[in-house]
């Protein structure tokens, strides 16, 4: 008959091994998991779940439990791009923009300068992408035009600066500040002539001025100036027609309203009897050969050249006397 091992009797010492070990592999693994992680560890973390991963969450996550002190040096820029991305990944545009808005005058010769770039390109521009897209929402416009502004300023020899121009000079037209729209559109075709938006910042540059007039009633070298660009526009040899014909029924509509209002000034000068000044003005309407007004014009015509021979004739009169 077997007998039963006492229980305080000690196992085989073969049987101790495999205990022991698997008992300080749970003690390691414990141990491992309560271990602190180190600011860089903790950087390096980040980055990899950032731009291997592509887990911006995670990765900010990870970054905004870390004192910022704890990074010196090219450690302390490396963080802060680091963790603008992963807002950037997130769609947090404005607060990856705040987080290196500094970036540029703080770092001026750090390796991450060009992500730096980079990142407050993208989020200025798909924050006005987002504007554009869904109605109404002008703060995202507005806050997407105070990135690219920074942007342009600080950045003015990167490869996106025309966009950039682009996009702030459209924002500008779409919100009807068409001041603002001829400075950026302006910028862009004196900076970047050869650029790939050259057209399209013809095209927005002469409409601007075309939009800032209000008829007939406003400043005529206000229209003089924007009848001006609309014909260089429509000299340039654009090859985008639905902007030519636009340009071209702005065009007509200004040479109209100058028209208009030479019109009535010649009218005011046949009422005073000032046949040399209406004169003046029908011969301004008769340079063009298809003026709506030419019947009009060459009627008053007779009148002005009436008034100039009586004018002729007192003063040939006083002459003799």
């Amino acid at each position: 008959m077997s007998r039963l091992p006492h229980p305080s009797a000690s196992p085989p010492r073969g049987a101790l091994l495999p205990i022991l070990m698997a008992a300080g592999l749970v003690s390691c693994q414990t141990h491992t998991q309560h271990l602190p992680r180190t600011a860089q560890e903790t950087l390096i973390d980040a980055e990899t779940l950032l731009l291997k991963e592509n887990k911006p969450s995670e990765a900010r996550e990870l970054l905004v439990n870390v004192d910022p002190s704890s990074y010196r040096g090219r450690s302390l820029e490396r963080y802060e791009i680091t963790l603008a991305e992963a807002y950037l990944g997130e769609k947090e545009y404005w607060t990856a923009y705040q987080t290196v808005k500094e970036f540029a005058r703080k770092y001026p010769s750090s390796p991450y300068y060009r992500r730096s770039e980079l990142l407050i390109y993208n989020a200025g521009a798909r924050l006005a992408a987002t504007g554009w897209s869904f109605m109404g929402l002008w703060s995202d416009l507005t806050d997407s035009e105070s990135i690219l502004e920074h942007f342009i300023a600080y950045y003015p020899s990167s490869t996106n600066y025309d966009d950039a121009l682009r996009i702030l000079g459209l924002a500008a037209y779409r919100t009807k500040n068409y001041d603002r729209a001829i400075s950026r559109f302006g910028q862009l075709l004196r900076s970047i002539p050869d650029s790939e938006w050259t057209e399209l910042a013809q095209f927005y540059h002469a409409m601007s001025y075309f939009m800032k007039l209000s008829g007939p009633d406003y400043d005529r070298e206000a229209m003089r100036l924007a009848e001006s660009e609309l014909a260089g526009y429509l000299r340039s040899g654009s090859q985008n027609e639905e902007h030519v014909r636009e340009a071209r029924r702005a065009f007509s509509t200004t040479l109209f309203w100058i028209q208009s209002k030479q019109m009535r000034i010649a009218r005011f000068y046949l009422v005073i009897e000032n046949g040399k000044g209406a004169k003046d003005q029908l011969d301004l309407v008769l340079e063009d050969p298809e003026t709506p007004f030419r019947d009009q014009a060459l009627g008053m015509m007779k009148r002005a050249d009436l008034l100039l021979e009586e004018a002729n004739s007192v003063e040939e009169e006083d002459g003799e006397e």
